[in-house]
């Protein structure tokens, strides 16, 4: 019963997001909004004892720029498959507040609610195939629909990795240099 609770407590917070912050279109909100998310998030799965999440290994900077490039190679063939419209690369401000928040606490707050925690609770249900499907397909949504496809495609490598090693580090790593690459590329 408690499992239960706290699930529909993290799908409350995750899913009154794009409510709120698409409604107020503050950088502060989207901020608080992701910090909730996190705290949210990291305080569930220690009640639940789902962890460790931030296991650190040798070479994982290593192993995470080379899993960096396979993301792009794949997302490379995805582009020419689905090809993006030229108007979904946004352009963004430089507000230190909007590069915090795109480059550190979204890919963060993001990994931990996904892979960390909703990739765990559908794995139980799922295995590991199904519960990195399901999570990368709410990932997904999670962002515009026009890149659709490469987040998808993004969500599944890393999920995939999550897998692999175990830990939410080289995810974390891939997903905030991925944003900042993204982010110089909307300049």
């Amino acid at each position: 019963m408690r499992s239960r609770t706290l699930f529909l407590l993290f799908l409350l917070v995750l899913f009154s997001g794009p409510l709120i912050v698409g409604s107020s279109g503050s950088v502060w909100t989207a901020v608080a909004w992701y910090a909730s998310l996190l705290t949210v998030t990291l305080t569930i799965m220690k009640l639940e004892r789902l962890g460790p999440l931030f296991v650190y290994r040798k070479g994982i900077v290593l192993r995470s720029l080379l899993y960096l490039l396979l993301l792009y190679g794949l997302l490379a063939v995805t582009s020419l498959v689905f090809p993006q419209e030229s108007s979904a690369v946004q352009k963004l401000s430089l507000d230190p507040a909007m590069i915090v928040l795109l480059v550190i606490l979204a890919p963060l707050a993001e990994e931990v609610a996904f892979r960390g925690y909703t990739q765990a609770i559908a794995k139980r249900r799922l295995g590991t195939n199904g519960a990195i499907i399901v999570t990368s397909l709410l990932f997904s949504f999670f962002h515009p629909f026009s890149v659709f496809p490469q987040i998808f495609v993004t969500s599944l490598l890393l999920g995939t990795i999550k897998e692999v090693h175990g830990s939410l580090v080289p995810c974390i790593i891939v997903h905030c240099l991925n944003n900042v690459v993204a982010l110089a590329v909307s300049l």
